[in-house]
């Protein structure tokens, strides 16, 4: 796993975040989560949303913002 040198974040590792927007006029849901991705060697940021799912490697720390 790509960790970063200066902190850690290893706390929000796997927790969800639930958060509830509207859009259009419309409840949109979404789960958001830091995944330590063995398999890739990477932080995946996962958006799991009502009518999307979206998976970003993250190449910055989400805590300080340095490069992993």
């Amino acid at each position: 796993m790509n960790k970063c040198e200066y902190c850690t974040f290893k706390d929000y590792l796997g927790k969800e975040f639930i958060r509830i927007s509207e859009i259009d006029g419309l409840n949109q849901y979404f789960e958001i989560q830091l995944i330590d991705s063995v398999e890739n060697d990477c932080i995946i940021l996962l958006i799991d949303g009502t009518n999307t799912n979206i998976e970003i490697k993250i190449k910055y720390c989400p805590y300080c913002g340095r490069k992993l």
